[in-house]
């Protein structure tokens, strides 16, 4: 597999198409969005302010078709957390949910090890999930990182998915919720020397 970093707007705009339908069954996306077109309207909002920083400093990977992404944030790179309170804001309908996802946000920082590449989202078009994709997607990042001599950051929003991320040496710090969100798993993988 061929992976490339986003290059123009129009690649941007179909990598949250991608990361839309990857993750229209997760438990954390879809307590935030609880119907399907909740989660088709809504959740492109949301994608785009999340990995806005990924896309703008150039670690948002991409195979060619689009079918697989994963959006990074450098080390000393900030997510913008009022573009992000905003996509919040305006897509979340619940009052209560929106409380709740503030909540889990303040206790994320409990766990954010500072300096470090964050991964805010990977992704996989469904139909052609484990078949490696996002395996290659993370090999490629790791090996920057690992050259980098840097640590690295998650956040699973599923269970399932913990396995994936420890495979590649990622280790669960604790286990975050609020209200009745789904539990979403702090992850940390030590730098490599």
């Amino acid at each position: 597999m061929n992976i490339k970093t986003l290059k123009s707007e129009n690649e941007f705009s179909q990598a949250i198409n991608t990361i839309t339908e990857a993750f229209m069954a997760d438990p954390v996306w879809s307590w935030m969005y609880p119907t399907e077109s909740a989660r088709l309207e809504a959740y492109p909002i949301f994608a785009r302010a999340f990995t806005q920083q990924s896309y703008d400093n150039g670690s948002f990977y991409t195979d060619d078709s689009l079918n697989a992404v994963s959006a990074w944030v450098k080390p000393n790179v900030e997510l913008n957390e009022h573009a992000i309170i905003d996509a919040i804001s305006n897509t979340v309908q619940s009052k209560e949910t929106r409380d709740a996802l503030f909540s889990i946000f303040e206790q994320f920082e409990a766990y954010h090890p500072g300096e470090c590449w964050y991964l805010p989202v990977i992704g996989v078009l469904p139909n052609l999930q484990n078949q490696g994709l996002g395996t290659e997607l993370m090999l490629h990042t790791i090996s920057k990182i690992d050259s980098e001599k840097q640590i690295a950051y998650l956040e699973s929003t599923n269970a399932r998915n913990i396995s994936f991320y420890e495979s590649f040496g990622f280790k669960v710090l604790g286990e975050v919720s609020a209200g009745d969100s789904p539990a979403i798993y702090p992850m940390l993988r030590q730098a490599k020397s």
